[in-house]
């Protein structure tokens, strides 16, 4: 089977890593590369969709994630008092990962496979 994507977001990247480790072939097609001007943009992947990424789609260095266990949050009108509070003493609540090293990771794995074409329109 052969399938065709369209740009080469974050998203797209991880579907076609993932088709790939499928024994499916996929042309992806891409105006520009995304040129992320912050390079300490973060974003945060929950815990059990962090396992499926690793055991689906790729293996990520541990040093690459931090993880987060407890999360509060203040309200500054009322004393500054705690209105929620979320912790897992047992299992981290979800982590984080700069945008730009989960991009790189997936880009560089998909270039070296023969089942995988990135063109430039």
């Amino acid at each position: 089977m052969n399938i065709c994507l369209i740009g080469d977001s974050l998203s797209s990247l991880t579907l076609a890593r993932t088709l790939v480790n499928n024994k499916t072939k996929v042309s992806m097609y891409y105006k520009n590369s995304k040129k992320i001007v912050d390079n300490n943009r973060t974003i945060s992947i929950s815990s059990d969709n962090l396992d499926f990424l690793e055991k689906e789609v790729i293996k990520i260095r541990k040093k690459l994630f931090w993880d987060i266990n407890n999360i509060e949050i203040y309200n500054e009108n009322k004393n500054h008092d705690k209105i929620l509070n979320f912790q897992n003493s047992k299992k981290k609540l979800f982590s984080i990962i700069r945008y730009n090293d989960l991009y790189k990771i997936l880009d560089k794995s998909l270039k070296r496979s023969s089942s995988f074409k990135k063109i430039k329109i």
